[in-house]
C-alpha cells in the first residue's frame, strides 16, 4: 500500500509540474471569438471529450503500476483512484469556461467559425471521434519509445551533468585557482 500511495504522489506532482508551465489565460478574448468558441465547443462536444483527455493518461498510470509491480488489487485501487479524483474533484465547468477562453484568445473569431464549420462536415466528425483514440495510442507508441531509448538519455543526462559540475569547478576570470 505504500508503494501506491507513492505512484499517487508522483502523478499527482508530475501531472502539476506539466499543468504549472501551462499560463493562465487571463486575457478576456474578443465578444464574437468568445461566441464563436463557444459554438466551435458545442460543435467539438469538447465538455464529451474532455473525458477523453483523461482516459488519454490511462496508459501512463497502468505502466507506473507494472513498473512498480503491483499487485491487482494495487493496481485496481490505484486507477479507480486516479478516477474518481478527476470525476469529483475536477472543477470541469471551470476547465471548460477557461478551455473556450483559451480557443478564443487564441484563434480569430474567422478561424473559430471555420474550424465549427470544419467539424461539422463528415470529416470533422470523423476527426472527432476518432483523434482521442489517435492521440491515446500515440501516448502509448511515444512511452514505449522512450522506455526503449532511457539509456541514451542517461548517457546524455549523465554528460550534461559531468560537464556542469566540471564548469562550476573551474576558476571564474578573475579568480585563483586553489
Amino acid at each position: 500500500m505504500r508503494n501506491l500511495l507513492s505512484v499517487v504522489a508522483a502523478l499527482v506532482g508530475f501531472a502539476g509540474v506539466g499543468m504549472a508551465q501551462v499560463p493562465a489565460n487571463d486575457v478576456n478574448p474578443p465578444a464574437g471569438s468568445l461566441k464563436a468558441a463557444e459554438r466551435l465547443a458545442e460543435v467539438m462536444n469538447l465538455k464529451g471529450q474532455m473525458g477523453g483527455g483523461f482516459e488519454a493518461l490511462m496508459p501512463m498510470i497502468k505502466g507506473m503500476a507494472d513498473s512498480m509491480m503491483m499487485a491487482p488489487e494495487e493496481r485496481k485501487a490505484l486507477e479507480s483512484t486516479f478516477r474518481d479524483w478527476y470525476l469529483e474533484d475536477f472543477d470541469h465547468a471551470k476547465i471548460l469556461t477557461e478551455t473556450i477562453k483559451l480557443y478564443a484568445s487564441t484563434f480569430s473569431e474567422e478561424e473559430l467559425i471555420v474550424l465549427a464549420e470544419f467539424y461539422s462536415t463528415p470529416a470533422g466528425r470523423k476527426a472527432l471521434i476518432v483523434m482521442p483514440e489517435l492521440m491515446k495510442r500515440s501516448v502509448v507508441m511515444a512511452a514505449a519509445e522512450s522506455q526503449a531509448k532511457r539509456e541514451q538519455l542517461k548517457v546524455r543526462l549523465d554528460r550534461l551533468f559531468t560537464e556542469k559540475v566540471s564548469l562550476a569547478l573551474e576558476p571564474k576570470a578573475g579568480q585563483r585557482g586553489s
